[in-house]
């Protein structure tokens, strides 16, 4: 095949606008500091670089929503931890109002007390972090409990609003943690104020209404039952849910049993029935009566029973709670961990190594003024053969 001087020129223009390329794109990786930049610089690290960059972002979104929830949950631990301090202040006034030496006016002043407790507590069932319920679970747009006021302004019930569920938030790819907590679950133990076995503001009220009315906690009555009609008539201030114990100088109705703890349904002023359990009492389920008993009967409401079971179930909340501070914090410092490696990992695959650069360009610029010369001379040649 003959080689012509046009074919020539072609060849060396071409080698010429090569080097002059790649001196071109290492002076352009050099002052941007990136070797990929675009996809035709390295299809396959250009694509990985781009899957890294994804990885950041949501990397950056973890530790964003960690942040936040961290806050969230050391402001509930607080709040929680406040409520456990006056569950225990109200079971120690349930002591002072269970001594019989108290006059009237000390037990209502310790009424009043129980009042503040209630509210306060009340309050905190309502709490809200950034005008978002934190104890009606999923339903964060209303107060966690709506509130019914007597006549004389005292709370006479409090009732959940929220819902049974937790708003969730991820930390980690598929790693979930609750951002709000179930303030109240009757049926299970998931609730804070009240679960199948504990009713926080049922017993704050009862307890209450009991030192309003000046009555001795630990007072035993006597009662009459009715097999009937599974009542029992009492003289004094009982209410759903509030426990019970039952003594007898010969036999209890049929039925029932010495040192057993039963849950009060209230029948009317002076009727209650018994039930087995506080579920069973909240539904309206008695025990059958087989018969009315014999003797003196005597009954006992149990009102520090049913305040240290509602602490013991802020108790178990609160260490919930701590686990889920506990597990976020191991869970931050390993995002903190996949953020520097990560960084490393972009950084050698998108980042110019300046001395290899360095050394490329001074290669690249001798070859690109190498083959101006050749190409200078050759057409020189050319065109003097031409002439």
């Amino acid at each position: 095949m003959r080689i012509t001087d046009s074919m020539t020129n072609e060849m060396l223009s071409a080698y010429l606008l090569r080097n002059r390329s790649d001196v071109y794109k290492i002076q352009e990786q050099t002052s941007s500091g990136k070797k990929v930049s675009k996809p035709s610089d390295d299809p396959a690290a250009y694509d990985k670089i781009i899957n890294m960059r994804y990885a950041g972002t949501m990397l950056d979104q973890y530790q964003a929503n960690s942040t936040r929830l961290n806050g969230d949950l050391l402001t509930m631990d607080s709040q929680l931890q406040n409520a456990q301090d006056q569950l225990l202040r109200a079971s120690e006034i349930v002591i002072s109002g269970s001594d019989g030496t108290k006059n009237p006016e000390d037990l209502k002043a310790l009424g009043e007390e129980i009042n503040q407790i209630l509210e306060s507590l009340v309050g905190v069932a309502n709490s809200k972090i950034d005008g978002s319920s934190v104890y009606s679970g999923l339903r964060q747009d209303v107060d966690a409990y709506s509130v019914v006021r007597d006549a004389d302004g005292l709370i006479s019930s409090v009732n959940y609003q929220g819902s049974d569920q937790t708003r969730n938030v991820e930390i980690a790819e598929g790693v979930y943690l609750p951002a709000t907590l179930v303030g109240s679950d009757p049926s299970g133990s998931n609730g804070i104020f009240q679960t199948s076995e504990t009713d926080v503001f049922a017993h704050l009220i009862h307890i209450r209404d009991r030192l309003s009315a000046s009555e001795n906690l630990a007072a035993t009555e006597s009662f009459t039952a009715d097999s009937g009609t599974d009542t029992l008539t009492v003289g004094g201030l009982y209410a759903t849910g509030s426990s019970i114990t039952l003594e007898s100088t010969e036999n209890l109705p049929g039925g029932l049993e010495a040192e057993t703890t039963y849950y009060v349904i209230r029948v009317s002023d002076t009727e209650i029935q018994l039930a087995a359990t506080l579920a069973d009492a909240r539904a309206g389920i008695p025990i059958d009566l087989t018969d009315d008993g014999s003797g003196d009967l005597g009954i006992t409401q149990t009102p520090l029973a049913d305040i240290e079971g509602d602490e013991t179930q802020m108790m178990e909340v609160l260490a919930r709670l701590g686990a889920y501070e506990e597990r976020l914090t191991l869970n931050m410092s390993m995002l903190d961990s996949k953020e520097v490696n990560l960084r490393n990992q972009l950084e050698n695959e998108e980042s110019v190594d300046i001395a290899e650069a360095a050394m490329n360009l001074t290669a690249k610029q001798a070859a690109y003024e190498a083959s101006m010369q050749v190409t200078t001379a050759t057409m020189q040649l050319s065109l003097l053969n031409y002439l």
